[in-house]
């Protein structure tokens, strides 16, 4: 039931650029490497809500606490840990945290895939 459409809501997707080597003046490798800037966000419908309430499903641990949690039947968009989203109806800007929410867990079962994210502001 959770996973049906009237039960979906629109999330944008960002995975991190990569890494990228500093250079010094002189254009010269440093040898220091930076994550990259995020990519374009792509836009998802997934169900999403605050984790609130008593479930019979622990898919993180008893000891977990999350801002927010996701649930869908597979997990054809590629989520990772550390990959950015947003809960919104307007494509956000992928460079600012404001509103953000970072994929914390991606949690596979046997019929669904839970993610927990947490609020990115900060980061």
């Amino acid at each position: 039931m959770r996973c049906l459409p009237q039960n979906k809501r629109r999330m944008w997707l960002s995975k991190p650029g990569g890494l990228m080597e500093l250079k010094d003046a002189d254009g010269v490798g440093t040898g220091e490497f930076v994550q990259a800037d995020w990519g374009e966000p792509e836009p998802l419908m997934i169900n999403a809500s605050s984790p609130s309430g008593v479930c019979s499903s622990k898919p993180y641990g008893i000891f977990a606490s999350y801002d927010l949690s996701l649930v869908a039947d597979s997990n054809e968009w590629g989520i990772k840990e550390g990959d950015r989203m947003w809960l919104s109806d307007e494509m956000p800007d992928p460079s600012e945290a404001k509103g953000a929410y970072t994929v914390d867990r991606v949690s596979p079962s046997l019929q669904f895939v839970s993610f927990g994210l947490s609020k990115a502001e900060g980061k």
